[in-house]
């Protein structure tokens, strides 16, 4: 068990280098105490900041606003640098990407997340987990690769585009390359940073302002990132 903890802890200290992965800051051990006995464990202090996640967004009744572009482009990114920083994220859902007040989307939580390009682990939302990681339930036998991230990618973003009526080419196109069945015929998260619906954005500042936008629109909520994981 404390061999996995430190192993999160080193996923977090690596992961949260990019600006498009939520920040780690410490972690320290809270002995139980009289007073508070149910704080006992190690705890994992992150980013602190105001908005919402993009499942709340998706939730809410404004959500048709919202352009179907903005938070891609911006996961993409973090995609990318968990692809070259060889962590795969296994948990990648719209709860767990996070929109603050600023207009700066991260993805958090990387307690399922495993280093190398390979896995076998089964960890992770099944709605959102790759047919490749399914088939490893119940024997864990066969690698796959940070490739599964894009699947759940995906699915995130057709969760997020589902109140529009009309949808491009564009999009339809990317979002059939990330829910490739086959992973060797899915492209990777940096590949699809060179695909014409990501290139199809002007520029980060404008996405960032859009998202602002629509988060003023909707009601936000204060996220404290301050973790425990049990010991």
């Amino acid at each position: 068990k404390q061999e996995e903890i430190l192993k999160q802890i080193g996923n977090l200290e690596r992961t949260s280098r990019h600006g498009k992965i939520d920040c780690f800051y410490e972690a320290y051990y809270h002995p139980a105490s009289k007073k508070m006995p149910h704080y006992e464990g190690l705890w994992v202090s992150t980013e602190l900041y105001t908005g919402a996640s993009l499942k709340e967004l998706i939730d809410s009744k404004k959500q048709k606003s919202l352009p179907e572009s903005s938070e891609t482009y911006i996961c993409e990114e973090g995609l990318s640098h968990l692809d070259k920083n060889k962590v795969i994220h296994h948990d990648l859902r719209p709860g767990n990407i996070m929109v603050a007040s600023s207009g700066d989307v991260k993805i958090i939580d990387f307690t399922s997340a495993t280093m190398g390009l390979r896995s076998r682990a089964t960890s992770g939302a099944i709605p959102y987990m790759a047919p490749e990681v399914m088939a490893n339930i119940g024997n864990n036998t066969v690698d796959y690769t940070t490739k599964a991230d894009v699947w759940s990618l995906g699915i995130s973003v057709l969760e997020m585009a589902e109140g529009y009526h009309r949808k491009s080419d564009k999009f339809s196109f990317f979002i059939s390359e990330c829910l490739q069945k086959n992973p060797a015929r899915r492209p990777s998260a940096e590949q699809l940073l060179s695909h014409p619906f990501i290139c199809n954005i002007s520029n980060e500042r404008g996405v960032k302002k859009s998202i602002k936008r629509h988060l003023q629109k909707c009601k936000g909520t204060a996220h404290s990132h301050y973790n425990s994981l049990d010991v």
